[in-house]
């Protein structure tokens, strides 16, 4: 069995990571290559009878994901990372996050394959978000002006530090649907310091023993660097 799924992402998120995890746990992370050579690559695996898996950029905003040779009643989930920025919403005072869930006009031409409606004999809901919120100072407000939501404050307990993670600070979101949705889901926070300067550093992944930095940007929300 091939399945293959075409989604809309922000315009102006950057892709991260792309992932297949198998029925086993098994994990195939997947390595950037040309249009072409990703094709050859991914067709000549599944010639082979292996299982594999394509992400191809239709248009700037729309993704396709194929996934091959996928064994009657087995499960394979499609892991996908992209980095976006929060838009500003200053007739609200709060920040906007967009998530693209219906491909239309705006996310250029649909493809064929998607122009009859979707069935399913999962008994599963047809989509479920689950997102967690974290913000510099206590958060006031935060909810979802598209969708019904279920809001809950406090940082996940699963994370390894929870109980001395300041707790106003956190959110936990969650949304579940039975049914395909024809409109883009978004969510709102509102928070005290929204607009302050701020600094965010990530430790690589890579083992380096020593990292000396040879500059240091600093910029600030007005969009100007020093």
């Amino acid at each position: 069995i091939e399945a293959r799924y075409s989604f809309p992402i922000p315009a102006r998120a950057a892709v991260c990571s792309f992932a297949m995890i198998k029925r086993d746990g098994t994990r195939v992370v997947g390595v950037v290559q040309e249009k072409q050579e990703a094709k050859e690559t991914y067709n000549k695996a599944v010639a082979q009878g292996q299982q594999a898996s394509l992400m191809e950029q239709q248009t700037p905003d729309v993704f396709q994901v194929s996934v091959g040779n996928i064994p009657s009643k087995e499960q394979v989930k499609i892991e996908l990372v992209y980095a976006t920025e929060l838009s500003e919403d200053e007739e609200n005072d709060s920040v906007r996050f967009h998530l693209p869930m219906h491909i239309g006009v705006r996310y250029g031409q649909a493809p064929a394959s998607l122009n009859t409606p979707v069935t399913s004999s999962s008994k599963s809901p047809f989509l479920k978000v689950a997102m967690s919120v974290e913000a510099v100072s206590p958060i006031a407000k935060i909810g979802s002006p598209s969708h019904a939501v279920s809001t809950e404050l406090g940082p996940d307990p699963s994370l390894p530090n929870f109980k001395e993670l300041p707790f106003p600070n956190y959110a936990r979101v969650s949304l579940s649907s039975d049914s395909a949705l024809d409109k883009d889901f978004i969510l709102t926070i509102k928070s005290a310091g929204l607009d302050a300067p701020r600094c965010v550093a990530e430790l690589h992944p890579s083992p380096v023993k020593s990292r000396n930095p040879s500059a240091i940007r600093v910029i600030n929300f007005g969009g100007s660097e020093v």
